[in-house]
């Protein structure tokens, strides 16, 4: 929350206040008036980046997720299948 009250606290004393709303990407527009076509770039690969991040540790944990509902009983037992020989969770990766 604190991080959000700085990031929208530099946007508003970048920006002129009746151009925010109507600006596609203010941080993006922030960046580049305070470090030009490289600030730009940068903060453009770094949002790319986190998005890629996020969907990654998605991806990861949904199989887990589904593995300790099975444990739990909240699913069927057959999503808490570990297969011997790879120590994988089978199962729930071929669900999720």
């Amino acid at each position: 929350m604190i991080l959000y009250g700085l990031i929208l606290s530099v946007i508003t004393g970048v920006l002129p206040y009746n151009m925010i709303g109507s600006i596609k990407d203010p941080i993006v527009e922030v960046a580049s008036k305070s470090m030009g076509k490289l600030g730009k770039l940068f903060i453009s690969v770094a949002a790319l980046l986190a998005t890629a991040s996020s969907a990654n540790a998605a991806i990861i944990t949904s199989s887990r997720i589904n593995y300790a509902m099975g444990r739990d009983k909240i699913l069927p037992n057959w999503f808490n299948y570990i297969h011997p020989k790879h120590i994988t969770l089978s199962h729930s990766i071929v669900i999720t």
